[in-house]
């Protein structure tokens, strides 16, 4: 159960977090402040993570345990984050750059009341009915 199951008001709006985003940890705690609040319910997948995990490791912004440790705690933190089963999706968006059709293919599975939050330009694509794209924090 959700933490808005037992409530009669609708959940908050979804907000997809995309890797380049959490390379802060400002921005990230902006986001998780929100979620706490009930403003937002934030997603991801474990590629987006993986993809975080690497690239701050690889720039030495932070060592692999220390990236790790932040992500569990993230996942633990947050109800229902987890995206699954959104791998064959990524075949509809041919437009999109190879690296980036994770992401779409992920909102795409969380349906029409989701956001993107990423500093990349996905409106480029002009794919979007349904889904939101939000850029922050550029």
């Amino acid at each position: 159960m959700t933490r808005h199951a037992a409530s009669l008001a609708p959940p908050p709006r979804q907000a997809l977090l995309d890797a380049n985003l959490w390379f802060s940890i400002v921005k990230t705690d902006v986001f998780m402040e929100a979620y706490a609040r009930d403003l937002l319910q934030l997603r991801w997948t474990t590629q987006i993570a993986k993809e975080w995990i690497r690239n701050v490791t690889q720039q030495k912004r932070t060592s692999r345990k220390k990236a790790r440790s932040r992500y569990a705690t993230m996942c633990s933190f947050v109800d229902g984050w987890q995206i699954l089963h959104y791998g064959h999706l990524a075949k509809r968006f041919p437009a999109v750059d190879v690296k980036d059709r994770h992401v779409i293919a992920a909102a795409q599975k969380c349906g029409e009341r989701v956001r993107i939050i990423s500093s990349l330009n996905y409106r480029k694509y002009k794919i979007f009915s349904k889904i939101s794209v939000d850029r922050y924090f550029n």
